[in-house]
């Protein structure tokens, strides 16, 4: 389900990939948990680190991103649990994270 949240992130100019930040600006997915709860369904923990870098007023621009981030996010069927908080800031990087869960029929 990873790919497929990557995947419609990207088709509305998200810029998201899967994996951890490296040294870019981005939307970065990482799976951090999935649970068969029962024989048909599944649930998965999913973080979200948004990136950004070298930019005026990064702070707000990494804010603003998050909550665009999380509007398409609210769109989705089956996500809840949904939050978000800023992680902090080294140098020029800030980063929000913002956490979901994910379930559904398998």
């Amino acid at each position: 389900m990873i790919r497929e949240i990557a995947k419609y992130l990207n088709e509305n100019n998200m810029n998201a990939d899967l994996g951890y930040p490296g040294e870019e600006e981005g939307v970065f997915l990482l799976d951090t948990y999935s649970n068969s709860i029962a024989d048909i369904t599944k649930e998965e923990s999913i973080q979200i680190l948004v990136q950004v870098i070298n930019a005026e007023d990064a702070y707000l621009k990494a804010k603003k991103k998050t909550e665009e981030v999380k509007k398409l996010l609210n769109k989705l069927e089956n996500v809840y649990g949904l939050n978000d908080r800023y992680v902090g800031n080294k140098g020029s990087i800030h980063i929000f994270s913002i956490n979901l869960k994910i379930g559904g029929i398998k």
